[in-house]
Parts: C-alpha cells; structure tokens; sequence
C-alpha cells in the first residue's frame, strides 16, 4: 500500500519551503524584529503554519510593513504581523495586543511598550511548547487511512 502525504510528516517539505530566497529574507527580517534567531523562528513557523501561509510570508510580511508604515494605529504591529497577517493560533500572541493596550493605558512610554510586548512575543515563539515534536504533532499514523475492501460477489445477479 502506498504511503499518502498526507500521513506524512512535512517538516521538510515546510522547512524547503522557508528556505526559498524570498521567503528566508522576510524570515531572517522577522527574527531581527524579534531579536531570535532565524532557526527558532523557522521552526516556530512550521509548527504553526501551513505550507500556503509559508509560501505566502513575502507576500503577507511586505503588505504588513507597507500598512503599518502608511497608517499609524493604536495596534502594536508586530503582535498584528502574527494575529492578523500569519495567523498563528496561539492565544498567547492575541494576548500581547491586549498587553500593550494596557501599557500605554496605564502611561507607559510607546517605545516601552513595544519593547516589551515584543519581548512577550520573542519569549513564545522560543517556548519550547510551541515547537515542533520529534514525533510529529499529526493523530494520523502510517497506513491509518481506511483500507479498501472488495464488494464480494455473490455470483448471481446483484
């Protein structure tokens, strides 16, 4: 029985992906914002993202930077690259928005604020939870796909 893709793990294929020039330019300008390394922001990416939000990255991380370059809001734009532009699903990420609303709330300096909600954001994308398994985060295993059967034939008309 052929082995499918889909019960296949695609770290590889996502990492080959990330690799591509484009997408490690914008990979290596994200992990500079965040002040990790490209590695961890890789892996981090991969475990969170798939492959069409991978091949993707240039695209989304030049229409963020052209945004917020053009409009200035009340949004920490660097949490608003993860929730709105690369939608990770980690509800820690959403959080940080909120965190910074608070800092500035309570009188913090702007650039305070983001250094600091950026430090929460470089701190998950490093937490170890948030990274790839080395037995793969997929529930399918090898060959679990329903197996085909034959009808049986009686012999007579059916």
């Amino acid at each position: 029985m052929p082995d499918f893709v889909y019960e296949k793990n695609l770290y590889g294929m996502k990492l080959n992906a990330l690799a591509c020039p484009n997408q490690d330019a914008c990979t290596a300008a994200i992990a500079e914002i965040l002040g990790v390394s490209k590695q961890v922001l890789r892996r981090f990416l991969i475990e969170q993202l798939d492959m069409a939000y991978l091949e993707n990255i240039p695209a989304r991380y030049d229409s963020w930077r052209k945004f917020y370059a053009e409009n200035k809001t009340d949004r920490l734009p660097t949490a608003a690259l993860f929730t709105d532009y690369l939608p990770v699903q980690t509800p820690e990420i959403a959080e940080v928005q909120s965190r910074y609303a608070a800092l500035l709330k309570s009188g913090t300096a702007k650039e305070d604020a983001e250094k600091e909600c950026i430090s929460l954001i470089a701190a998950i994308v490093s937490d170890p939870g948030n990274q790839p398994r080395a037995e793969g985060k997929s529930n399918l295993t090898k060959n679990s796909a329903p197996k085909y059967t034959a009808p049986k034939h009686t012999g007579g008309q059916e």
